[in-house]
C-alpha cells in the first residue's frame, strides 16, 4: 500500500468509499484510480493478465484471441495446444466478470456486443504495476552472459595453466558449467512461471 501511495501515480477520491463497494472511476474526469481501486483490479491474475497481454500488443483484440492466450499461461501450453474446454473456461470468465470489471473502472474499452477489447488512457496508471508483477524485473539474458563470461575465463585460466585452476580436468570443468547452467535454468523458470 505504501508503494501505491509513494509514486503520486494515485490519489485518493474525494469522498470516503465502503470497502467493499465499487470505486466510479468516470464520475469525475480528473479523478485517478484510488489505491483501493488498483488493489481490487489487480488482485487477480487474469486481470493482471489482461491488462499485459493488451500492453504486448498495443492494439484491439477479441475476446476469443485473449482467452486462448491466457488459457495458455495459465497452462503452461503453446497457443495451438490449448483445448476448448480451457479456452471456454477462461472465456466466460472474463466475459462475465473481468472485463465488465475492468471496464467499469476505466481502464479498458470493450464493446461486449462485438467483443471487442482495448486499452484506455487510464490503464497508464497501472503499467507500473505491471511491469515488474510486484517483483525485482530480473535480466536474465544478463545473467545467462555471465555466467557464460565468466566460464570462459575459467577455462581460459585452466588452459593457459593458472594454478589453481589448472588442476582441474576437462570434465570438471564442463560439470561445473553444467551444474550451474542447470541451476540457473530451474531459477528462471520457476521465477517466471505465469500462474
Amino acid at each position: 500500500m505504501g508503494k501505491l501511495l509513494a509514486t503520486g501515480a494515485l490519489s485518493r477520491s474525494s469522498t470516503e468509499q465502503n470497502d467493499n463497494r465499487p470505486t466510479d472511476t468516470n464520475a469525475n474526469d480528473e479523478e485517478t484510480l484510488t489505491p483501493d481501486a488498483v488493489h481490487q483490479l489487480l488482485s487477480n491474475r487474469r486481470r493482471r493478465d489482461v491488462l499485459q497481454y493488451l500492453e504486448d500488443i498495443d492494439s484491439t483484440t477479441t475476446i476469443g484471441d485473449l482467452a486462448v492466450q491466457i488459457a495458455a499461461w495459465e497452462h503452461d501450453v503453446s497457443v495451438t495446444e490449448v483445448t476448448s474446454e480451457q479456452r471456454k473456461r477462461v472465456y466466460i470468465s472474463l466475459y462475465q466478470t473481468h472485463l465488465p470489471k475492468l471496464a467499469a473502472s476505466g481502464v479498458i474499452d470493450y464493446d461486449r456486443d462485438r467483443g471487442r477489447i482495448a486499452l484506455n488512457g487510464e490503464a497508464e496508471e497501472l503499467a507500473v504495476y505491471l511491469e515488474d508483477g510486484g517483483q525485482v524485473v530480473r535480466n536474465w539474458s544478463r545473467y545467462y552472459l555471465t555466467l557464460a563470461c565468466l566460464s570462459l575465463g575459467v577455462i581460459g585460466l585452466a588452459w593457459l595453466g593458472v594454478s589453481p585452476f589448472s588442476t582441474l580436468s576437462g570434465m570438471g570443468y564442463a560439470g561445473g558449467v553444467a551444474i550451474a547452467l542447470l541451476g540457473l535454468s530451474v531459477m528462471h523458470r520457476y521465477r517466471t512461471r505465469r500462474y
